[in-house]
């Protein structure tokens, strides 16, 4: 050996892709009354779609640990027995949530995952109340997040995992990385139908009439007219 030698490098590159589930969460109506009114029944519908699959591989990718709430507005309670929850996968998934009068939600205690191509849907029927007033706004919101790993070893956005902001209540703050949140919400306006018409018949005296004062549309009496 002449003591020479040659260093030689060897290098390599790796492509990866990040992906990132999604939820995508809509809200409707099902049946409405003609005319919404205390004591009257609306029907709603929640769906839940993870809309990855083969021709949506950028979200191709389950969606863990997926919460949920909607609360219905003061004037309208859920019939608790017209609730259920079904998968397209796993069939009847309503004992994961909970079901109150004033709305329903999910936990992250339930653990429930949403797989690629899965939907959630979600029916209840749900009563207006005596003090609603004619024409009020019965608006509700139903509000969903999920993380992009299961459990919580990876802690809230910390560690590596993205999550929802943790609030339920409000959408994420501008610009933040932890922003898996959707939303959706239907409103029904209190529509009261005229109750009666009341009308005059027939008077005491031949010389009054319809359209015989200033307005043609109101009927004409004279002091000591019965």
């Amino acid at each position: 050996q002449d003591g020479n030698f040659t260093i030689e490098s060897l290098s390599d590159t790796e492509s990866v892709e990040v992906i990132e589930p999604q939820v995508d969460t809509v809200k409707s109506t099902t049946s409405v009354p003609a005319t919404p009114e205390a004591g009257e029944t609306i029907g709603y519908q929640v769906t839940l779609t993870n809309p990855g699959g083969a021709a949506n591989q950028q979200q191709n990718v389950t969606a863990f640990d997926v919460t949920a709430q909607d609360v219905l507005p003061t004037n309208l309670d859920l019939s608790t027995g017209t609730f259920t929850a079904t998968s397209s996968i796993s069939g009847d998934v309503s004992g994961s949530f909970t079901v109150t009068a004033d709305g329903w939600s999910l936990g992250a205690a339930a653990g429930l995952d949403l797989a690629a191509g899965e939907v959630i849907t979600i029916t209840y029927n749900a009563v207006i109340q005596q003090e609603v007033l004619d024409g009020e706004a019965l608006t509700n919101e139903v509000d969903v997040e999920w993380t992009s790993i299961d459990g919580t070893a990876l802690g809230n956005g910390v560690n590596g995992e993205r999550t929802g902001d943790s609030n339920l209540n409000d959408n994420p703050a501008p610009g933040s990385l932890n922003n898996y949140e959707s939303d959706d919400e239907v409103t029904v306006f209190a529509d009261f139908p005229n109750a009666s018409t009341k009308t005059g018949l027939s008077t005491s005296s031949t010389a009054t009439s319809d359209g015989a004062g200033t307005d043609t549309d109101i009927e004409d009496l004279v002091i000591g007219e019965t």
